[in-house]
């Protein structure tokens, strides 16, 4: 048997948080033309606004730290901790933010749905961090 070592298209990637005091910071880590990955970290309460995706679905995964996420009408729908994660539906409203003593490591992987138009709604304005990170990130993060 002949085993070939073929590694066209595959990414391999570490999650290495850069730690902080205050904010919020994102690096990315992977990306096809169907999923996307990346680590956010938040500080003390961090920040995120009221917003969907129209054509992907999400995972967050918390590794570190505590998240809350919210959905309209600041509906609380999880409080997660360290390994726990959530699915957010694409089109679904939502929010979260770091509520543990320690900053929030957390992981989202997102999935576009094929032959949907894949938008950020934002239903609350985005505040000035929240701006400057979406600006920095590929098109298909946003």
């Amino acid at each position: 048997m002949t085993v070939e070592n073929n590694t066209a298209g595959f990414q391999v990637f570490a999650v290495q948080p850069k730690r902080i005091e205050s904010g919020k910071t994102h690096a990315f880590l992977a990306q096809s033309d169907l999923i996307n990955g990346s680590v956010q970290v938040i500080a003390g309460g961090g920040e995120n606004n009221l917003h969907a995706h129209t054509g992907q679905d999400e995972i967050w995964f918390v590794l570190e730290g505590e998240a809350r996420f919210y959905t309209e009408r600041d509906h609380e729908v999880a409080t997660l901790q360290r390994h726990e994660g959530v699915l957010v539906p694409r089109g679904a409203p939502y929010w979260f933010e770091s509520v543990g003593s320690e900053p929030l490591v957390i992981l989202r992987f997102g999935a576009k749905a094929p032959n949907v138009d894949d938008r950020r709604i934002d239903y609350t304005a985005p505040s000035e961090t929240i701006r400057n990170l979406l600006a920095s990130l590929p098109r298909e993060q946003g």
